[in-house]
């Protein structure tokens, strides 16, 4: 759950390039491109798009996309041309809030058919020596996880990496790095991580698990479990939870007033109270013209929402919900929101992006959207469930989590993302705080699940990505 949001879904993409254009002509385009970002000119960057990225991407999700993402960069500066091969281009761009690469290329007509956005790593920094790591090398499995393993963990600033392979009903555990910057400590079964947005897989099993039982409906208006003084509002009454659970409220992705409450910028939800939720809300207006449950648009909001509804619907807390419902039934007994004093000596210590140490995050009123921490084999247990649940009471839960409730330029279940990879389905989500990044993704035909767990905000998208290629095959 990044601060701020890349359009790293796009990277997945199948690019079937029918004539490459040349660089001068790509030249052009990412001209035009700079000039709209910097203008925030949402209809002419759109309209340098051609069909087959608008049968992916319409233009009231393309908008919401640009408004709620792009534009949180900053003015774009200097820029730099980093590769061009077979028509496509990517390119450096040194903006404001972070420094960005911009991956294109254009199709017969000269328009944009990929386009997408993504953190800039310079890969020229490496450690000087070999990171630790329990990889035994004897199999094809240990040598494909060492090979990307290696790729990130001999990264300057990535300190320690956790890796879970479920293949034939088997786990596979795999180990690289430390849990805190200079300690020679390998992170073990023990060694406790932030999971970030996945989270929210499990805000969406709490809803599933009470939809099953008939304590809510899917269909229900947000405002039946909200204060008499926020109910009236008109466009929070067209939200339903479904649309929590999917990322197709309308709801932003950070509610308008965080910064109000942002006491410390490095743990940004902490002091984001109920009141400060309640708040937001009662003066929340949509977007001129657009519908709730019609386009996607990624919510950390909703996502926090949902998790204070089901508290409110269920008489419980987020933390009982959770322990009672989903890691008790499946043994997940190192799963936690707040780290109990007897296990804080095992919390990984969570690292920046540029190597700096930075808190565990505290999510205040938005803890459905990330505030749980766990460990490699409890993960685990939690993909195996994906696969073939054992436990009668969560069976229905999950298959509901699975089923595809949006389908437009992507498809997404009750918070799960699916996608196809060498044409297979996977489903998956990834998870960023400030100092973590983590990733799970299971695919049903083949009964196999990856779990990669980082305490770095170096992104592990790529590895895993990277991996669910050489394991499905």
């Amino acid at each position: 759950m990044r601060y701020l949001f890349i359009i790293a879904t796009l990277a997945l993409w199948p690019v079937n390039v029918l004539k490459a254009q040349s660089q001068q002509d790509n030249e052009a385009v990412f001209q035009l491109v700079t000039k709209y970002l910097n203008a925030q000119n949402t209809d002419s960057m759109y309209a340098l798009t051609g069909e087959a990225f608008r049968a992916k991407i319409n233009k009231e999700t393309f908008s919401g996309i640009a408004e709620n993402n792009l534009y949180a960069l900053g003015k774009v500066g200097d820029t730099k041309l980093l590769s061009y091969q077979s028509g496509t281009s990517t390119y450096l761009m040194h903006c404001a809030a972070m420094d960005v690469e911009m991956h294109f290329n254009l199709d017969e007509k000269g328009k944009l058919r990929m386009f997408f956005f993504k953190p800039h790593k310079d890969n020229t920094e490496q450690k000087t020596s070999l990171a630790a790591h329990n990889n035994p090398l004897h199999t094809s499995l240990d040598v494909a996880v060492h090979k990307a393993a290696g790729a990130y963990i001999q990264q300057l600033h990535t300190v320690g990496l956790s890796i879970g392979v479920i293949q034939n009903d088997t786990m596979h555990f795999y180990d690289y790095g430390e849990t805190a910057l200079g300690n020679k400590t390998l992170p073990n079964a023990n060694t406790l991580f932030e999971i970030g947005s996945i989270s929210k897989t499990f805000t969406a099993t709490l809803l599933a698990y009470y939809v099953t039982f008939n304590k809510v409906n899917l269909n229900d208006p947000i405002t039946k479990y909200l204060p008499d003084s926020l109910s009236g509002n008109k466009d929070l009454q067209q939200i339903t939870l479904l649309m929590l659970a999917n990322h197709t409220s309308g709801l932003p992705r950070l509610p308008d007033n965080l910064e109000d409450y942002l006491k410390d910028s490095t743990n940004p939800y902490k002091f984001y109270t109920q009141e400060a939720l309640y708040s937001y809300l009662k003066t929340y207006k949509a977007k001129a013209g657009a519908v709730a449950g019609k386009a996607y648009n990624y919510s950390n909001t909703g996502a926090g929402l949902l998790g204070h509804i089901l508290e409110k619907a269920s008489g419980q807390t987020y933390n009982n919900m959770l322990r009672t419902l989903i890691t008790e039934p499946l043994r997940m007994e190192h799963t936690f929101i707040s780290i109990p004093k007897a296990e804080s000596r095992n919390i990984a210590h969570v690292y920046t992006e540029k190597g700096s140490e930075t808190p565990i995050w505290t999510m205040g009123s938005m803890q459905g959207a990330g505030a749980i921490k766990s460990t490699l084999p409890n993960m685990l247990l939690y993909a195996k469930a994906q696969l073939h649940c054992t436990n009668g009471t969560l069976e229905n839960a999950l298959r509901l989590t699975h089923i595809i409730t949006y389908s437009n330029d992507l498809n997404v279940g009750l918070a799960w993302h699916q996608m196809k990879l060498k044409g297979t389905d996977i489903f998956w989500h990834n998870g960023g705080t400030y100092g973590s990044s983590s990733y799970i993704a299971f695919v049903p035909s083949k009964n196999l699940a990856l779990v990669v767990l980082a305490n770095s905000a170096t992104s592990v998208d790529d590895l895993a990505i990277e991996l669910l290629k050489l394991l499905n095959n």
